[in-house]
């Protein structure tokens, strides 16, 4: 009677999948992916992450309990053990970091700020100088020394000439602090830089005080501009050591955000295909001389890890560097190297150096673009290869490129709002070009940074040939061929990662049930995407928020319409813009002075096909747009369908669907309606008194009430004569 049920389960079990088990086990993943689910249920909960342990523990005792009683089960034990640790180390370490940066404390009012600088970049408006060792007398006259660093934006016809690396400047300025959770996110930039303050200044303002030493990996950052920007022009330079360093703010904007759209910016992320490019030529060379394995190993880990200190170890850099030690400690011991633990253990280092890297964008497509390479990419080039007309090398190409942009492909729209239609065949194009620029860019900037006098002359041949690569970027316009207008959300991103995972052979299944399954994931989200996207609502209005550049996007009877409150920010309106598919719009309100919509309107006219412009008969707006509609004070007229108002220069009243809706950038105490719903910039308790709303929502931080600041953009949806608000992230 056993040896049937033994049989008939055999036979159940070959029916369903191959081998012993579904998914072969890697310690390694499993073992990452708790210390990534530490720091984000940390980010979630808080220090109360740690109380799923104790939730957790009784049913580790039951399955242990269970395989004891039939054999021995000690590496399952220490498997556990060392799970929870690190899950609870990754919760630890998150909390951590942000207690530290909290720990500096927020500044008020004009400052006198003293400080190192540690970067300058110049940008085509202003300089972008980031200084460290701050001293701040703050506005109340204390003395503050504050850990953090400090972000400044310096504005003049000329710059700030003659500021270098390392020398000591004064200034003043009213800095913003910034706070670790902004607008429904991580600001994982700032939290990873140091960056607590940001301050704008003028140009005439600085003084410098003296000359500190910096660090050997920004010396070596200053030398390496100074020696470029020496020997080239300054769009060439800009570029060249945008490439070589990862950063970009020297970067001309509309050249990079026409990289952006072609999907082939990841070219200025130190990532796998530079250090990739480095580990090949020290590879090449290494065995060239006849080294012996151990001796490559320590000096390319060497190059690479002093190549990284250079680029600042971003996420991605740290991630290439491990994933090209990893293989070549493999070989020296003489042990076979798994990939996917070669990723899950570059991932389990970033996080280790710094968790808050699992919130960065770039670290999140490097990861992914990397994971897909490996687990969706080596199944597809092997399917490729049996298609007899595809040369090898291409379907190989192919397989990669398509794998990467598959993997990043959620989190792309997601994070930017949209991706590429052409991104697979751009990427085919450009990385064996950029790659081989990037290859004598690399070689000759390093000769000319030990013979600088002859930098003019190494720097020829790299200058000419980075213009060639990138030449058909500057021709060509892709943002015409962008997908956008959609996001996936953590649920849809999630169905479609297993559905990604479940088509490859990392899983064991046979045909008919990875089919079966397979069309369940896709059945699902489907239905994820279209609950998500397709809108329920007779008329929503979206509201977003930025640092001050606060936006509200209505649709009602097929028209679009813009309440833009004050100034915006060029980079996230466009965002938002892509997100929500925007490309003409209906009718604009801003509500701001009419020197901030002189300001605001052409930010507005780049992104988007303005039709109409609302503002007040008291304004003297200037005779530049010619489809302004000039409004007598006091009279209503339709905005999206719905009858609106203007009540001052920064109030504007709407009737939508029945519901009195307020938005209000600025109150300056004049009579105000009662109203169903407020959309205020901040709560004020005499706005509150002055309009009584039954609901309220605000775009700057609210505590205890719905905040656009807090939940990142919110969708306030009318049906049925009933408001909603859900949070779209």
């Amino acid at each position: 009677m056993t040896g049937g049920l033994t049989e008939e389960k055999r036979k159940r079990t070959e029916f369903l999948f191959r081998g012993d088990r579904i998914v072969n086990f890697r310690p390694v993943l499993f073992l990452s992916l708790g210390f990534g689910l530490g720091i984000f249920l940390s980010f979630l909960l808080g220090i109360r992450a740690l109380w799923l342990n104790l939730l957790l523990l009784p049913a580790l005792s039951f399955v242990l309990f269970r395989r004891l009683r039939r054999r021995p089960c000690g590496g399952l034990l220490l498997f556990f053990v060392l799970l929870f640790a690190l899950y609870s180390l990754g919760a630890l370490s998150f909390s951590v970091r942000i207690s530290d940066f909290e720990r500096d404390p927020p500044l008020t009012g004009v400052c006198t700020v003293r400080g190192t600088a540690e970067e300058v970049g110049r940008t085509e408006s202003c300089d972008v100088i980031t200084l460290s060792d701050l001293s701040v007398a703050d506005g109340n006259g204390r003395l503050l020394h504050p850990g953090g660093r400090m972000k400044v934006y310096v504005y003049g016809k000329e710059g700030v000439s003659g500021i270098e690396a390392g020398m000591r400047v004064e200034f003043g300025a009213s800095p913003d602090t910034y706070d670790v959770y902004s607008y429904g996110r991580v600001n994982a930039s700032a939290v990873i830089g140091g960056v607590r303050y940001r301050a704008f200044a003028s140009a005439e303002d600085f003084t410098v005080i003296g000359y500190e030493r910096v660090g050997a990996f920004a010396a070596f950052r200053a030398r390496i501009r100074g020696v470029l920007y020496s020997a080239m022009d300054e769009e060439s330079a800009s570029l060249s050591y945008a490439m070589l360093t990862g950063s970009c703010d020297s970067l001309d904007e509309d050249l990079m955000q026409n990289f952006r759209y072609g999907g082939i910016a990841h070219v200025f992320s130190v990532s796998g295909l530079h250090i990739g490019v480095i580990y090949g030529l020290l590879y090449a060379l290494m065995k060239k001389l006849r080294l012996r394995q151990y001796v490559r190993l320590p000096v390319i880990s060497a190059v690479l890890v002093l190549y990284a200190g250079v680029c600042g170890f971003s996420p991605s850099a740290v991630r290439a560097v491990v994933m090209c030690i990893v293989p070549m400690a493999a070989e020296l011991f003489g042990t076979d190297c798994d990939r996917t633990n070669s990723v899950a253990l570059a991932a389990f280092v970033v996080l280790l150096i710094n968790p808050v890297y699992l919130f960065s964008v770039g670290f999140q497509l490097s990861l992914a673009a990397a994971a897909g390479i490996i687990v969706l990419g080596g199944h597809l080039s092997r399917l490729l290869a049996r298609v007899r007309f595809l040369p090898r090398r291409f379907s190989s190409a192919v397989a990669v490129s398509f794998s990467a942009q598959a993997c990043t492909f959620p989190i792309l729209v997601d994070s930017f709002g949209y991706t590429s239609g052409l991104s697979i065949l751009l990427n085919l194009l450009f990385v064996p070009l950029i790659s081989a620029a990037f290859c004598v860019l690399f070689a000759f900037t390093a000769l000319a940074c030990i013979f600088p006098a002859a930098a003019g002359v190494l720097l020829w041949l790299p200058c000419y040939f980075l213009r060639i690569a990138v030449l058909p970027v500057t021709l060509f316009e892709f943002r015409v061929l962008l997908i956008c207008g959609f996001s996936f959300g953590g649920v849809c991103t999630l169905l479609w990662y297993l559905l990604c995972w479940t088509a490859t052979d990392k899983i064991n299944l046979r045909p008919l049930p990875k089919i079966i399954l397979c069309l369940l994931l896709c059945a699902a989200l489907t239905a994820g995407m279209a609950v998500r996207n397709i809108p329920s609502y007779e008329g929503t209005m979206v509201a977003d928020g930025y640092y001050g550049s606060n936006a509200l996007i209505v649709r009602r009877e097929g028209k679009c319409g813009l309440v833009l409150l004050g100034e915006p920010d060029e980079e996230h309106l466009g965002t938002l813009f892509l997100k929500e598919g925007i490309g003409e719009i209906d009718e604009a309100v801003i509500l701001a002075s009419p020197q901030t919509v002189n300001a605001a309107l052409p930010v507005v006219l780049r992104l988007a096909a303005v039709h109409t412009l609302y503002v007040p008969e008291e304004w003297s707006f200037p005779d530049t747009f010619r489809t302004v509609d000039v409004l007598p004070a006091g009279g209503f007229f339709s905005f999206c369908g719905a009858p609106a108002d203007f009540i001052g220069d920064a109030t504007l009243y709407m009737n939508f669907f029945g519901s009195d809706v307020l938005v209000c950038s600025v109150w300056d105490g004049q009579r105000l309606p009662s109203c169903d719903l407020l959309l205020a910039a901040a709560p004020d308790d005499a706005l509150l008194s002055a309009c009584a709303p039954a609901s309220e929502v605000y775009f700057e931080k609210a505590s205890g009430k719905i905040s656009v600041y807090g939940a990142g953009s919110l969708q306030i949806g009318w049906k049925d004569d009933i408001i909603s608000v859900k949070e779209m992230g």
